[in-house]
């Protein structure tokens, strides 16, 4: 399975040296969203994948690009 569970996300922020909290998870998927706010990090859904607008709806926040990250972050 390629989607990440939210062990796998915990792990990634340990090694890291980073509490999840401060960790954005940016993703197309909703499975990976949803893995990413079940670990209590932020998450942006990008449009330009394959999943629709109405699919992200777990996303903290929506942007048609990861280039419109800049302007979040």
């Amino acid at each position: 399975n390629l989607v990440p569970n939210s062990e796998a996300l915990v792990l990634a922020a340990e090694r890291m040296a980073v509490e999840p909290m401060n960790v954005l998870v940016v993703s197309d998927s909703d499975p990976i969203l949803r893995s990413g706010s079940a670990t209590g990090t932020a998450t942006a859904g990008v449009l330009c994948g394959l999943d629709h607008a109405d699919d992200l709806q777990s996303a903290d926040l929506v942007l048609a690009t990861t280039a419109e990250l800049v302007e979040w972050l």
